[in-house]
């Protein structure tokens, strides 16, 4: 039981506790990149290798924020909307055509203002992602989910999570000059009940549209009970 008798339910706390061995045994981070490689079939790693792990990762904050200690130039919002614009231009058209019941506002996944470039440089830099490995190849990226849904905030040019998440990702790798492959991963209660559409959403089912675009293998939506076997599986010592 939680402080005052209070159980807490805040996804930050259930993830802490869930990936806290993830931190102690490299081997229990290889066998959850190993899980989440093997839907990728010949894009697979070859031989052990050591994995890094970060939890609630503000990367490209953390990126500038680097850049601007170390003297260097920052990326501008000019710079994020033209890097954007190159891999993701059709990301808008994308989705409507997923799901054309949905109407996006003017400002969503559209960078034709300045103003809407400067939202989609606040969008990047505050993006927290909750799991992070990485490896040489390969940089995973991890939502964790616990009683609540995903959330969309049409205020913002990337109002979707789940996309901003795997935008601001692949954003960073290119400023990064890395080829590393971004995969996506989601952890939740019931992975079933997550990968279909909830029959009150009334907005484009996010992890149904990673899926649908080869960015989210359905393999990769795992349980917390399956997180709990990988942390399990650590040997004494590591």
């Amino acid at each position: 039981m939680g402080i005052l008798g209070i159980r807490n339910r805040t996804e930050n706390w259930k993830t802490a506790q869930y990936f806290t061995p993830f931190f102690e045994c490299n081997s229990v981070r290889e066998s959850l990149v190993k899980q989440l490689l093997e839907p990728l079939g010949k894009d697979q790693e070859g031989g052990p290798s050591t994995v890094k792990i970060e939890l609630f990762w503000k990367g490209m904050r953390d990126y500038i924020d680097m850049l601007r200690k170390e003297g260097n130039p920052e990326p501008t919002s000019e710079d994020l909307a033209e890097r954007y614009s190159c891999r993701f231009h059709d990301l808008r058209e994308r989705i409507e055509k997923f799901d054309k019941c949905n109407t996006l506002k003017t400002r969503n996944y559209n960078l034709s203002e300045q103003a809407w470039k400067d939202n989609l440089y606040t969008n990047l830099s505050n993006t927290e992602i909750d799991i992070v490995l990485e490896t040489s190849k390969h940089l995973y990226i991890g939502e964790a989910k616990g009683e609540t849904t995903f959330q969309p905030n049409d205020k913002r040019v990337l109002m979707h999570q789940l996309i901003r998440e795997y935008v601001m990702a692949t954003i960073l790798n290119d400023l990064r000059g890395s080829d590393k492959k971004i995969v996506p991963f989601v952890v939740g209660d019931n992975p079933e009940n997550l990968k279909e559409p909830h029959p009150n959403l009334r907005h484009i089912h996010q992890i149904s549209f990673m899926i649908d675009q080869g960015w989210l293998k359905e393999e990769n939506v795992l349980s917390w009970d399956c997180i709990r076997k990988i942390a399990e599986s650590a040997p004494t010592a590591s």
